[in-house]
């Protein structure tokens, strides 16, 4: 196989294996916040900080020219898996 495309691909391999260990981190916290939610008696779903993690993240999404569609999807399934985290 081409040594460029294997490269590419042990790069993206490295970049995938990051992305798992942003989502580990924050879906860590997301256990915590849903523990601190839970002792002060309050909803897991904040509609207004859900509202302002989508606006920031379509924001960084347009500033890097990348797909607006593809984006909004991740970062719902994102939220509904943190929010079934800070359920448990």
């Amino acid at each position: 196989m081409n040594n460029n495309i294997e490269n590419a691909r042990k790069k993206i391999d490295l970049i995938d294996h990051e992305i798992m260990l942003l989502l580990k981190q924050r879906f860590d916290l997301c256990r915590e916040i849903g523990k601190q939610k839970q002792q002060q008696k309050m909803a897991i779903t904040q509609q207004s900080r859900e509202d302002e993690v989508i606006t920031n993240y379509i924001g960084h999404a347009k500033k890097l020219k990348l797909n607006l569609d593809f984006c909004k999807k991740l970062i719902h399934l994102i939220l509904q898996e943190s929010r079934d985290i800070q359920s448990q």
